[in-house]
């Protein structure tokens, strides 16, 4: 989830400086996958999914190692 909040606040952004806007289409729904979180115990979830804390380790090479192979940009 914080990857996606990451996401939404860059789009909103770029769409900004670009003298654009971003919208819901609240017709389409993604049902995201809890195979890592069935493993994790709550509080590791709960630290993980909090946007402020992804956002500020979102350059961090050390955070994200075991989620992906390069950091997320």
């Amino acid at each position: 989830m914080g990857e996606d909040v990451d996401f939404y606040w860059r789009l909103k952004q770029l769409a900004r400086q670009r003298g654009l806007r971003t919208s819901f289409i609240r017709e389409f729904q993604v049902i995201p996958s809890p195979r890592r979180f069935d493993r994790w115990p709550i509080w590791r979830t709960l630290i993980w999914t909090f946007p402020l804390i992804t956002f500020s380790l979102r350059h961090s090479r050390t955070a994200w190692v075991g989620w992906y192979k390069e950091p997320p940009r």
